[in-house]
């Protein structure tokens, strides 16, 4: 029912083996989050079973009655206690993590002075609790031992978040600072939700539509409705829907996470369940199982309609004849080529067959007759098969490359992209089969 960043997780968490969320809390562990602790726990909402996530910071958690906008912790003592674990811990992390360059050992200290400086009177003079720019963001991720695409994705993640907040209080992004998911806890759940999403690999992500709760929310700037407004920005685009439970269902941080990795927004596909994750609210319902569902699933192979429209032409250059293939592909044709044949007195000619979405039937017949000869076309409604494809990159001997990996009807297939090998075989004065025997690992299916 809900969607926010711990839920997230602790869904994923559902689709992995024992072993593997034990990797995911030494990862997590691992951070260099000062003084943050994060544990797995196995519980039930409205008699379903799963899994929750516990972010401790300072042995302390997130204030169960309220929602990740509110991390203030209620305290004074304790955010002043986190404040400055937060300043001298990441000055230890960064000297026993980083490589000891001077200037970004001492550019990045210099900034989080200044950032305690700041919070420190911003404390006093408003109580709004622990909050951060997106400039100390960035220095926080991009210290991490993680991966490239983990950094990557969060920090695109919370780009989303921080533009959302821009809108929605009317200032430029470098002015945004961030109360609530800009918290350690959030950060946490944002991490790890992008190192859950790269562990598990799949090749789209599908999405219901986002039940926000309704009612109000207590923030760090007051009472505000459901969603709040950061929220509502991070949802544009997005279908969503008020039902259910008077209280916020939908968080910044999971609508950031859900609008960044999710493909499409629909009802359920058809697909073969593999497996299936419960992550648990830290909220009870009175009616309603605060649960975020997520399924590990073969989608069924189904036929994509197509049309095919073609057209006979002998009266055209060949530099007319691309011309017209060009304009027709920066129109959305799915594919544009040439058939020879020979035609009324013994003409040589061509068929000229454009492939398309049904959508796009009217506007393809109006190019072609716009940029060729022909005074008719044909069409035919067919059907098409196609393998799922991604690509990803690989750390090969000659750099790294992208290497597309085609999947479906029980079979698979990888290779390299043909520009990349040409490159390497002219870098190299070697052939392109030379090159193919030294990455021969990389396409082999076991």
């Amino acid at each position: 029912m809900g969607a926010a960043g711990d839920m997230i997780n602790a869904a994923l968490l559902g689709l992995l083996s024992k072993e593997e969320q034990e990797e995911y809390l030494h990862f997590m562990n691992s951070l260099g989050l000062p003084d943050t602790k994060i544990s797995i726990e196995q519980g039930h909402r409205k008699g379903i079973a799963g899994l929750s996530m516990k972010v401790l910071i300072h042995s302390f958690e997130e204030d169960d009655n309220y929602s990740d906008h509110n991390h203030h912790l209620e305290h004074h003592n304790r955010h002043h206690d986190c404040e400055k674990m937060l300043h001298n811990h990441h000055q230890e992390v960064i000297h026993h993590n980083i490589h000891p360059e001077k200037h970004v050992h001492n550019h990045y200290e210099h900034h989080h002075k200044e950032y305690h400086k700041h919070h420190h009177e911003d404390h006093h003079e408003h109580n709004h609790g622990f909050h951060t720019s997106m400039g100390f963001i960035e220095d926080i991720l991009n210290q991490m031992p993680v991966s490239d695409m983990i950094r990557k994705n969060a920090l695109a993640v919370y780009h989303r978040i921080a533009f959302a907040e821009s809108k929605a209080h009317g200032v430029c992004v470098d002015q945004i600072h961030f109360h609530e998911v800009g918290n350690l806890d959030a950060i946490a759940d944002i991490v790890g939700a992008c190192y859950l999403i790269e562990k598990i690999n799949p090749d789209r992500i599908y999405s219901s539509s986002i039940n926000t709760g309704f009612g109000t929310v207590q923030c760090a700037h007051g009472i505000l409705p459901v969603p709040a407004p950061a929220t509502a920005y991070l949802l544009q685009g997005i279908p969503t829907f008020a039902d259910y439970a008077p209280m916020e269902l939908c968080t910044p941080t999971g609508a950031a996470i859900l609008g960044y990795f999710c493909n499409e927004f629909i009802k359920m596909p058809p697909m073969i369940f593999e497996k299936i994750g419960y992550g648990l609210g830290k909220r009870e319902s009175k009616d309603y199982a605060n649960v975020l569902r997520v399924f590990l699933a073969e989608m069924e192979d189904t036929a994509e309609p197509i049309i095919k429209l073609e057209c006979n032409l002998d009266d055209m250059s060949s530099e007319q004849i691309a011309f017209a293939a060009e304009v027709l592909f920066e129109h959305g044709a799915r594919d544009v080529y040439t058939i020879p044949i020979t035609m009324k007195k013994s003409r040589p000619g061509i068929i000229l067959s454009v492939i398309c979405m049904p959508e796009k039937r009217n506007e393809m017949v109006s190019l072609i007759f716009k940029h060729t000869s022909t005074l008719g076309i044909r069409e035919l409604s067919i059907n098409r098969y196609c393998l799922d494809r991604k690509f990803f990159n690989v750390d090969t001997k000659f750099g790294p490359l992208s290497l597309k990996e085609s999947k479906g009807y029980g079979v698979i297939k990888r290779k390299f992209e043909f520009d990349d090998l040409s490159r390497i075989a002219k870098e190299n004065e070697c052939s392109i089969e030379e090159v193919l025997i030294e990455l021969k690992k990389f396409t082999e299916i076991e």
